[in-house]
């Protein structure tokens, strides 16, 4: 199961994410759950950095045991991964944050996922911004 990730999302969107998160963790598969935790992780982002960390921490433990293939695990723990970057650089750890992205990147790369790779460009650039460079 594979929910879109818009870059910022309306609250009636995230409201619904929210709601599908709820079905999937009431009587969902492991991969709708891990797929509905990841959604909700991407967008609480900037809006509860703390809990999109926590939703992700639930989706990295899940992920191993979800039913998807070996290039959608990668992604998703991509974007596992580009949460914890974004956090990273909004509590200011720049080169953290940065390292944390590049990596990310290169996963992307390697699986094609442009949306992905996007998101990580932006994110380098918004560090590459605080950093003076």
């Amino acid at each position: 199961m594979s929910l879109a990730l818009e870059f910022f999302a309306t609250d009636e969107a995230v409201a619904d994410l929210e709601a599908v998160l709820a079905r999937a963790q009431a009587s969902g598969t492991e991969a709708e759950r891990v797929a509905a935790l990841v959604a909700v992780a991407w967008q609480m982002r900037q809006r509860d950095t703390q809990r999109a960390l926590a939703l992700a921490d639930e989706a990295q433990c899940r992920l191993a045991s979800a039913d998807f293939c070996v290039a959608e695990k990668q992604r998703l723990g991509a974007r596992l991964m580009l949460i914890r970057g974004e956090a990273k650089w909004l509590i200011g750890e720049l080169d953290a944050g940065k390292a944390l992205t590049e990596s990310t990147l290169q996963s992307f790369t390697q699986t094609d996922d442009a949306l992905g790779a996007t998101d990580a460009h932006w994110l380098l650039a918004m560090i590459a911004i605080d950093q003076n460079d």
